[in-house]
């Protein structure tokens, strides 16, 4: 497989994961929660961030779910959401502009080859994002 890089001790790396419990995130569904633990725990999150970033720093102009998906065999959801982790900790970003309906992610390495202005930093939040942040920050206040 192109770009492949093993991940031969198998334990979670630290700046690949957005989430506290090292997984990819799931929703609260007990398969969507047993695939993420185990994809955690025996290495192959870990894996395909790893081949997703080895794809895009040999992509400067990068490249779409779809275009990643193509290359390393991967569906929707295995794309998107390694994606989603890599954006939110900093490792890609997104370009504002679209190439066959879907933004392209670059490598962090070439984020000064574009302007603020060409490219999404941070991800979007979702409304469910915003309500658990608000409910955090309300819990803070009143020490709940």
């Amino acid at each position: 497989m192109p770009g492949y890089i093993s991940r031969g001790d198998r334990e979670p790396m630290g700046g690949l994961f957005a989430y506290a419990d090292q997984t990819t995130g799931h929703v609260a569904r007990d398969t969507s929660i047993e695939r993420a633990v185990e994809e955690s725990r025996n290495g192959t999150s870990a894996d395909r961030a790893l081949q997703i970033l080895a794809l895009l720093r040999a992509n400067p102009l990068g490249l779409t779910w779809k275009q990643i998906g193509e290359k390393l065999g991967l569906h929707h959801g295995q794309a998107s959401g390694a994606l989603s982790n890599l954006h939110k900790t900093g490792r890609v970003f997104m370009l504002r502009e679209k190439r066959d309906r879907c933004h392209p992610y670059v490598h962090e390495d070439f984020r000064t080859a574009y302007t603020a202005a060409e490219r999404y930093d941070t991800p979007a939040q979702t409304y469910a994002g915003k309500a658990r942040e608000i409910e955090r920050e309300i819990a803070a206040v009143f020490d709940i």
